[in-house]
């Protein structure tokens, strides 16, 4: 086998691209060219695997030094971001996508193969660059891991909704007899509040948008996402719908539709908390869009599971992850502080 490797995806060329990718979400050079826009700070590295001089594999990593960490432990978290600043994360992900960065064959001897390949041009990559940790993240139960990796679960998931219906009223029919009952009630209320949905295809009013952003994020206590701004505003490279609720023309809730080919997600939910109902009808709104985009998958995000499975969301089971420990004194402090 035969490995490449590169740092922008015009090094390949569109043609070239896509054609592995395959129509997966997420996953073509546009895309990839939005990513490289948002991700400005972080360093791609794109590893292609050849077999005879076909195209088999790819994997597509990203050197960070500023990766937004889920820890509970401010302390802990401020240490981790110091340590990381210095020796940086090898990622290999999709970029700002909940999805893995791995491409590989159907055939289970070429993809073990493409797989061992893809962790030494890594792992290589990595000793050269002073990486501490080697990240294989969202990936699925069926998906290989590298050996020698130590494997994680990550305990929330994400959703996804299957579109089959030609409208938004057939969607509502369809649900049961409860989900419609709240549809309505929520509907009626939001009326009452005198809560209005807006979608655009441009993202205005920025600054309003990013504190209420920031209000769910305190919410849920996950750390700030410092690359909002850069992704609202490059927003335009992709598929974009900008959803925003309104009362008499003050923003409370904003949200956007990101797309590529038949998915979209919906990204960045913002919410003034003092406002009740404005999430459902995001939400409404946001399945409502995708219905009318003609597309056949709406990804959810985490939580809110219990409304969202009322809604016909499913699981996606992608939160596992394998990491190696590139630099062993890391490492152990990393282990130590989350211990501890």
């Amino acid at each position: 086998m035969d490995v490449q490797m590169a740092h922008r995806v015009a090094d390949y060329g569109e043609e070239a691209w896509n054609v592995l990718s395959q129509r997966r979400p997420f996953a073509s050079y546009r895309w990839y060219r939005y990513g490289e826009a948002v991700l400005a700070n972080d360093r791609p590295l794109y590893v292609l695997v050849k077999h005879h001089g076909e195209a088999i594999a790819r994997a597509t990593f990203w050197l960070t030094r500023d990766e937004p960490l889920p820890i509970p432990s401010t302390a802990a978290r401020t240490l981790m971001e110091a340590a990381f600043r210095r020796w940086p994360l090898l990622l290999c992900r999709t970029p700002l996508a909940s999805r893995s960065g791995l491409t590989l064959p159907e055939d289970r001897a070429l993809r073990e193969g493409a797989l061992q390949a893809i962790t030494e041009a890594a792992q290589d990559y990595s000793r050269q660059h002073g990486v501490s940790f080697l990240i294989f993240d969202y990936l699925e139960p069926s998906e290989i891991s590298p050996p020698g990796f130590t494997p994680f679960e990550m305990p929330d998931v994400g959703t996804a909704l299957h579109i089959s219906w030609l409208n938004f009223e057939d969607f509502v029919q369809q649900l049961g007899k409860s989900a419609r009952k709240d549809y309505h009630r929520h509907c009626n209320r939001a009326a009452e509040l005198g809560i209005q949905i807006k979608t655009q295809a441009q993202i205005g009013n920025l600054d309003e948008a990013i504190a209420l952003i920031q209000n769910v994020e305190r919410r849920h206590q996950t750390p700030p996402n410092r690359r909002t701004r850069r992704a609202l505003e490059h927003a335009h490279m992709v598929d974009a719908t900008w959803l925003t609720a309104e009362i008499q023309g003050r923003m409370v809730g904003c949200g956007v539709l990101l797309g590529d080919g038949d998915t979209r997600a919906l990204a960045f939910l913002g919410l003034d908390y003092n406002v009740q109902y404005v999430y459902f009808q995001m939400m409404y709104a946001a399945i409502g869009c995708a219905i009318e985009s003609g597309v056949k998958v709406l990804w959810g995000g985490t939580g809110a599971y219990e409304f969202k499975q009322r809604l016909g969301f499913q699981p996606i089971h992608n939160q596992h992850i394998a990491f190696t420990a590139t630099n062993r004194l890391v490492g152990r402090a990393v282990r130590y502080l989350t211990a501890s």
